[in-house]
């Protein structure tokens, strides 16, 4: 019965650490003239919508599936502009960012667009995309379905 607590115990570990060193981050910062709604999801977790004041940012973490296949998506709208864009995708995903590889992603929103760098003061930003003109009646997606990862 020993036996089984300390495998058990062991196991436990294992499973903690490997989850530790799987974390995720992301950093979303307003670096527009005013306010923007974002709303964050995954296939398991929807954040809700965050007023984001101008200059103002939002941070969250999670913990990585297993399988590689987190996969975090983010809709932002600000004025008559929207955009929905994959924050953090697991290391399942081919098309991954730098950051997303290292763990964590800074996403900056400007008036010009979207850009992200890897977490840490020196990283430079790089360009992602620009904004779209939003529909009247625009609403956060209910679940944009991400790439499926590439079957190895």
């Amino acid at each position: 019965m020993a036996h089984l607590l300390v495998v058990w115990w062991i196991f436990l570990v294992l499973i903690s650490r490997h989850t530790h060193a799987n974390d995720g981050s992301v950093d979303i910062v307003n670096d527009t003239s005013s306010q923007m709604l974002v709303h964050c999801k995954s296939g398991d977790n929807d954040l809700g919508n965050i007023y984001l004041q101008q200059y103002g940012d939002y941070y969250f973490s999670f913990g990585q599936n297993i399988f590689g296949t987190t996969f975090f998506y983010c809709t932002f709208k600000w004025g008559e502009f929207a955009k929905t864009i994959p924050v953090w995708k697991g290391k399942s995903y081919v098309d991954r960012l730098d950051c997303e590889v290292e763990g964590q992603c800074v996403w900056k929103a400007t008036e010009r667009g979207f850009y992200w760098a890897k977490k840490g003061p020196l990283e430079p930003f790089y360009f992602y995309g620009d904004w779209l003109k939003a529909l009247p009646s625009f609403d956060p997606p209910a679940h944009p379905h991400p790439p499926h990862p590439p079957h190895s």
